[in-house]
């Protein structure tokens, strides 16, 4: 007969070595218990997951699934399958596990939760919140089900329910950080970025090496437009985490906004880190290059990464390539394929998700000007217009518009709304409309609206071009034939003025990095005036000075 007090202390060492951090030694310890005892579930359980947490999945999920078999009724083998499943993204079989944990011992309110984050993974927000709601129905002074709600109700834009989420799960635990963390993430969606910094505070005080809320306060303090304290704030998370890429990121763009484009540059290429699945990303078995190997006789291809306003603004690059004696390939968005088809330096536009032809090498787009050490005064193409419409685009477009008898103004008022950003960069058609003048005609570049804008529109008899624009090839054309844009942070703001056309830029009081700070024209584009709000945060000062200039421009009469 097996020795029962040999069992329990060799078992009871195995989760010593294992809460100690002796991963492999408490493995070892484990095989060496379940050979002489291989039916013992709780083993199994601990062997599996040293087993996920060394990355050996595989073993992992049969070691669980053998337990199972063993004991259908264990509770405790679904709970931790369940979460090795979430440890590799197999959400959808968390889900599963845990519902099974449940369906053994109702009250396992670490099952309902958990559930819970594996729904928010899968964006099953709904669900999601009744799994929190369960785990706190089993044990209302669960804090963390109330915390992980507060994600989920800031998805469905509940700020407020989520902010008293939070508050109870403060009151439960007061020195539960994540908690003050969560909170900070959710004054930062109000704007209340003052309140969010206190949070984040907080949460640094209780737990000193926290990376991720040093990296959200120096989010909070780039919102406020303390850049210098910012930067102190990432330098500090990667002083208490090397290898914490959200940190190096955001410290690049601190950098980048002030202007230091030597360091800059450098850290923006952190932007992928580990984030093996950000589908910007691209995986090629071609090396990357970033301005060191001779292209002499060689193709690169050079690839949009990120918005459309952004492949606009870079693929400025593409001209220097000329010098360098190689083949290049410029793959873009759909939209953007016809107005680039004959681009200066580039062989061949590809359409992308087409297939690609044969390249040597490989280059985002957003990667050259580190490839190319752009600084302030040698930005290409700054004074000069690098994008022009089609003539037969051009002559189109002025048929359909007609005889021009007034100054001619673009309008552009919203973004893309999946932009983290947008609820910040746009504004409210009818805000704009209200400031500005007669007796020039204003027409509508804004690609997709609602019934309400359209009637808007009609009201003040803007002409709206929207559905009429196919691709960027009739933005161009159209743009050529104003004499003004304005427009927020979008990427007409890019196209109108790589063409060197006037164009007036509205921004909120945080813009993005590549505006600068405290200036009224950009070092990207020399046609470009710069309108930015002040620290209200709204657009009613901008518009202001708008409408003066606008009169004062072509003698507009104010009503």
């Amino acid at each position: 007969m097996k020795n029962t007090q040999d069992f329990e202390s060799r078992l009871e060492r195995s989760r010593m070595l294992h809460s100690n951090g002796d991963l492999y030694g408490a493995k070892t310890c484990c095989e060496r218990l379940l050979a002489e005892y291989p039916k013992q579930v709780q083993v199994m359980q601990i062997l599996g997951w040293i087993n996920a947490q060394i990355g050996q999945w595989k073993n992992a999920v049969e070691i669980l699934t053998k337990g199972i078999e063993i004991d259908p009724k264990n509770q405790q083998s679904y709970y931790i399958l369940g979460n090795i499943m979430c440890k590799f993204a197999s959400w959808s079989g968390g889900v599963e596990c845990y519902k099974k944990t449940l369906e053994i011992d109702p009250h396992h309110f670490e099952a309902a939760c958990n559930m819970g984050n594996a729904y928010l993974e899968l964006n099953k927000i709904n669900d999601a919140l009744e799994s929190y709601d369960l785990a706190i129905k089993i044990n209302s002074r669960y804090a963390q089900a109330y915390s992980n709600r507060a994600n989920a109700m800031r998805k469905l834009d509940r700020l407020e329910d989520a902010l008293l989420s939070l508050d109870s799960a403060i009151e439960i635990d007061p020195h539960f950080s994540q908690a003050y963390l969560n909170r900070g993430v959710t004054m930062q969606a109000l704007n209340r970025y003052e309140d969010a910094i206190e949070c984040y505070d907080k949460a640094i005080l209780i737990r000193h090496d926290y990376a991720e809320a040093l990296t959200n306060r120096g989010t909070a303090q780039m919102a406020l437009n303390r850049v210098q304290e910012s930067i102190a704030s990432y330098d500090q998370a990667i002083q208490r985490q090397a290898d914490y890429v959200d940190a190096y990121w955001n410290k690049s763009l601190a950098l980048l906004i002030l202007g230091n484009f030597d360091e800059g540059w450098k850290l923006y290429e952190s932007r992928w880190g580990d984030k093996s699945s950000d589908p910007q990303q691209r995986h090629f078995s071609q090396p990357l290059w970033l301005g060191e190997e001779s292209l002499i006789g060689k193709t690169i291809l050079l690839h949009a990464e990120q918005g459309l306003g952004d492949t606009l603004q870079f693929c400025r690059y593409t001209k220097l390539f000329k010098g360098l004696a190689c083949t290049v390939i410029l793959e873009v968005q759909p939209p953007l394929v016809a107005l680039l088809e004959s681009f200066d330096g580039v062989d061949e536009v590809i359409e992308r998700g087409k297939p690609l032809p044969i390249f040597d090498y490989h280059c985002p787009l957003l990667s050259l000007p580190y490839a190319f050490k752009t600084q302030l005064n040698n930005i290409l193409n700054q004074n000069s217009p690098y994008i022009h419409a089609k003539h037969g685009m051009r002559e189109q477009w002025e048929k359909k518009l007609g005889e021009k008898k007034l100054p001619r103004v673009g309008i552009v008022w919203r973004g893309n709304i999946d932009h983290k950003n947008d609820k910040n960069r746009s504004m409210d058609l009818s805000q704009l409309l209200q400031f500005l003048p007669e007796n020039i005609e204003y027409i509508s570049l804004q690609k997709e609206i609602n019934h309400f804008e359209r009637h808007a529109l009609q009201d003040r008899s803007v002409k709206d071009l929207g559905d009429s624009l196919l691709d960027f090839n009739d933005t161009a054309a159209i743009c050529d034939l104003l004499d003004l844009i304005i427009s927020v942070d979008t990427s007409v703001v890019h196209l109108a003025a790589a063409m060197g056309k006037k164009t007036w830029l509205l921004l909120p009081f945080a813009p993005d990095w590549r505006w600068m700070l405290h200036r009224s024209d950009s070092p990207w584009y020399q046609s470009m005036t710069i309108y930015r709000q002040d620290v209200s945060r709204n657009y009613q000062t901008v518009l202001e000075c708008i409408k003066k200039d606008l009169t004062d421009q072509f003698g507009g009469k104010t009503k």
